[in-house]
This record gives structure tokens, sequence and C-alpha cells, in this order.
């Protein structure tokens, strides 16, 4: 079963999301990133990332497609994503 919690947090001027997977396997999810006025015209960005063998700074970027994000959260890891406008 699924077993991420997802946070959202917003202002007028940012946009994140918080993702925690409490399982011991990788799960693939689909964030409905619209429930903090996240629009298609927009970006994710993973900020950071954490996993059973340390964190990441590295950003990768995935593409809001109908209010949503794909993506895969480690095992026992956890995701930060931040909007940005669509350069």
């Amino acid at each position: 079963g699924k077993s991420v919690i997802a946070f959202g947090r917003f202002t007028e001027k940012e946009k994140m999301v918080i993702l925690v997977n409490g399982s011991f396997e990788d799960e693939e999810i689909k964030v409905p990133v619209w429930e903090v006025g996240v629009t298609d015209e927009e970006i994710m960005r993973r900020i950071v990332i954490s996993d059973a063998e340390g964190y990441s700074m590295h950003n990768i970027e995935y593409r809001v497609e109908h209010g949503s994000v794909n993506l895969t959260v480690p095992a026992t890891g956890a995701i930060v994503l931040k909007a940005y406008h669509n350069a």
C-alpha cells in the first residue's frame, strides 16, 4: 500500500511540497500539486532528497501535467519540491 505522507506549504510567493515515505520500499506516486496552487505553467524542482544512504541537494525538475507530477520517493526517504515558473 501507499505509505507516503505529503505536506504542502505556500505563501503568495512560494509553493512547496514535502513528501515522506514511511515504507521500506520505493513508492511511485502522482502528487496533486494543484492543491497548493501550482499550475501547468510551472515546474516543480526537487531541492532536497534523502534516503537510507544520506541526502542530496542535486536539483531535478519535474513537469507539471494536469496539476500533478509523477515521481518516486525512495524507501524511508523524503523529497522537498519547490515550484518555479517555467522559463
